[in-house]
């Protein structure tokens, strides 16, 4: 068999073609390790112009962003609710940071306004804080000053007159009791007071409707709070002032103290208590027929004087409904009458 024909290959085009290989190999390699170049960036389109910038929007440069002045434009950029809310979100905060105004500069802003009247509560507790002493309470023992400043005698009933009508209690009127009884009889003052008094003493006098109540107010006033009964002066002195017509009055002087007093013998008949001279003469008798005055004696001796005559005329101690202590001042009066003397008996 005839010996098969190599086929000649040219040396150079084996290696042409495998350099040429090569190199494009490298050549693409070379290009996937090269970076590609960044896109260019497309510009934004033209918005039409709105009423709050009727310019347009503000047109930004095309390329490379300079990163110092990247914040501005950032700031810039934003919409200009944003740039005011950030605006008063400084306002706020340092608002926050500066301290409160001091709470005084208002007040002093309030005693600024013009000077109001003050109230009737006010004009009273002024009043009454001028008249108490060193209780909390206006006592009779203080009232001294107040009665002169009034024209009448502190000696006088004009104190009790006002008590009765605070309603007080203890002795003594409470701020609670003035105001409220000064209120109710339109009385803001001491001139008030003094204009009013004359009718205040009036309207509590024997003579009206309102005494009985007035009379046994006066025995609650004066008792003791733990007592349960009068003591036999003070008694008599109560005795003496509130069965007098004449101390109802703003004129009232007590009477000047004199050796002659008045004897059972000499009662005065007109009067609306006739017995109450002797009576009073009788409880200071020697032994006194007491030491108290107990509230039932204290109250029946007004009907006492309204029901038994000066004489006693049909008064039977046997059968007397009376307090025993009436008993005994019947029998005491009986025994020291003086007798008629005989008109012919001269010598």
């Amino acid at each position: 068999m005839p010996p098969k024909k190599r086929s000649t290959v040219q040396p150079s085009s084996r290696v042409t073609r495998s350099s040429t290989k090569k190199t494009d190999q490298r050549t693409t390699g070379a290009q996937s390790n090269t970076p590609a170049s960044p896109p260019k960036p497309t510009p934004a389109p033209m918005s039409a112009p709105t009423d709050r910038n009727a310019t347009g929007p503000r047109k930004r440069k095309q390329g490379v962003i300079d990163p110092v002045s990247s914040g501005d434009s950032e700031a810039e950029s934003k919409p200009d609710g944003v740039t005011m809310g950030n605006s008063q979100s400084r306002d706020k905060k340092r608002r926050q940071q500066e301290p409160p105004a001091p709470k005084s500069a208002k007040k002093s802003a309030k005693k600024t306004k013009p000077n109001r009247a003050p109230s009737p509560d006010t004009i009273l507790t002024r009043w009454f804080d001028g008249l108490k002493g060193d209780t909390n309470e206006i006592m009779i023992t203080d009232s001294v000053p107040w009665m002169e400043s009034l024209g009448v005698s502190p000696e006088g009933i004009a104190f009790w007159v006002i008590a009765y009508w605070c309603e007080a209690k203890g002795g003594g009127i409470g701020l609670k009791e003035f105001k409220e009884g000064m209120k109710a009889l339109a009385i803001d003052s001491n001139d008030s007071l003094r204009r009013k008094l004359p009718t205040l003493l009036r309207d509590v006098a024997p003579s009206s409707d309102r005494f009985q109540k007035f009379y046994w107010f006066c025995y609650e006033f004066f008792k003791a709070e733990d007592a349960k009964y009068l003591p036999l002066d003070m008694a008599c002195a109560m005795f003496t002032v509130l069965l007098d017509e004449r101390s109802y009055s703003t004129k009232w002087t007590p009477p000047a103290e004199s050796n002659n007093t008045l004897k059972a013998k000499d009662p005065i008949i007109w009067e609306k208590f006739p017995h109450k001279h002797a009576f009073i003469e009788f409880l200071g008798s020697t032994p006194p027929p007491t030491k108290v005055i107990t509230k039932d004696q204290y109250r029946q001796f007004i009907p006492f004087n309204e029901q038994v005559d000066i004489d006693f005329n049909g008064y039977a101690i046997e059968t007397s409904v009376w307090p025993s202590l009436f008993d005994q001042f019947v029998t005491w009066s009986k025994e020291n009458q003086p007798k008629d003397e005989d008109p012919m008996d001269q010598s």
